[in-house]
């Protein structure tokens, strides 16, 4: 299991991978913390009186933008095929165009995310005693994001 003080370098970790859709289960298993240590954090992000914590609302806020993107899409695809081909404009065209490259690159991100993933709990399974900070090093290596 994780150590005392993982917590500020793993927290942002399990948030992220909380919001791609992993379950606390998964999270736990990949970042090698409890689940009851997850779900403390989780709870602890709750604000008085509010009905989600900031994890759920990472969650919903990065679903809802992709959800709300293939949505467009679709409705641009229906109204093109409701044309003529004389009545398809290159604005139209290029709408959907943009739709689909900006989706193609949230595949894409969440692919490296998921590659990214894999090899960090296959370095600490293979070098168990590597640092935190090295393991991260090297996940964001693999996302492209080192510094």
């Amino acid at each position: 299991m994780g150590r005392k003080g993982d917590r500020p370098a793993k927290e942002p970790l399990a948030r992220d991978l909380y919001a791609q859709g992993k379950t606390l289960d998964e999270i736990a298993g990949l970042l090698d913390i409890s689940r009851q240590a997850l779900s403390s954090w989780k709870a602890e992000s709750q604000r008085p009186g509010e009905e989600w914590d900031d994890w759920e609302l990472s969650r919903r806020q990065r679903r809802g933008v992709v959800e709300r993107l293939r949505s467009m899409l679709d409705e641009q695809l229906e109204y093109l095929q409701g044309l003529r081909p004389d009545e398809r404009s290159s604005p139209l065209w290029d709408s959907v165009a943009k739709l689909m490259s900006v989706l193609e690159k949230f595949d894409r991100v969440e692919k490296a995310q998921r590659a990214a993933e894999a090899v960090t709990a296959e370095v600490r399974r293979a070098a168990p005693g590597l640092s935190e900070e090295a393991v991260e090093l090297i996940r964001r290596k693999i996302l492209g994001v080192a510094e």
